[in-house]
C-alpha cells in the first residue's frame, strides 16, 4: 500500500488473483480509424453514415499520410512516430502481458472492448513529442489527390436511381 500524500510504501500484502493494470499516455496522439476489408459494411454505414470511405489503395494512403505527417512544421515539437496497427478487442478482459514490446505503450490508444469487434478497426497513430498541454487539437495533413486512393462509400438506397 502507498500513502497517497507522501508516495511512500506504508504496507504490503500478497493475495492470489489478477492484477488490474491500466496506463495513460502523455504525448499528443492523433488517430485515424479505418476498418479492414472484411468489415460488415451495412453495420458500418448504419453507425457512421456518409463518413465511410472506401480506401482502394491503402499503401498510397499510408505513404502520403506518413510523408505529410513527418513534413509538418511543428515549431517546438517533432513527430515521434507514425504507426499502423490492428486494434485489440480485449479491453477489460483477463489476459497475458503483451509479448510485442510496442504494445506496452500502444495499449493506451490501440485497445477497445470486445463489443466493438464488429468494427474490425485498423488505426494509424501519429504521436508527437512533448506533453499534451499546448499541443494542437488536430493535425492538418495534406494528402493530395485522394481520388487516386479513396472514394466515398455509397450506400445503396432501395428504389433509388
Amino acid at each position: 500500500m502507498i500513502d497517497k500524500a507522501t508516495g511512500k510504501i506504508v504496507g504490503q500484502h500478497t493475495t492470489p488473483g489478477h492484477f488490474n493494470w491500466s496506463m495513460g499516455f502523455g504525448n499528443p496522439t492523433y488517430i485515424l480509424c479505418l476498418s479492414d476489408a472484411a468489415v460488415d459494411l451495412a453495420e458500418l454505414t448504419r453507425r457512421f453514415g456518409n463518413h465511410v470511405v472506401d480506401v482502394f489503395s491503402p499503401r498510397d494512403l499510408c505513404e502520403r499520410l506518413h510523408a505529410s505527417a513527418v513534413g509538418l512544421a511543428l515549431n517546438d515539437r517533432m513527430v515521434a512516430s507514425v504507426e499502423w496497427f490492428a486494434v485489440r478487442y480485449d479491453k477489460g478482459m483477463v489476459g497475458s502481458h503483451p509479448d510485442d514490446e510496442s504494445w506496452r505503450v500502444r495499449i493506451a490508444y490501440g485497445q477497445k472492448a470486445p463489443k466493438f469487434a464488429v468494427e474490425r478497426e485498423y488505426r494509424c497513430a501519429v504521436v508527437l513529442s512533448g506533453p499534451i498541454e499546448g499541443s494542437r487539437e488536430h493535425l492538418d495533413l495534406v494528402l493530395g489527390d485522394v481520388g487516386s486512393f479513396a472514394r466515398p462509400y455509397r450506400v445503396a438506397i432501395p428504389g433509388a436511381v
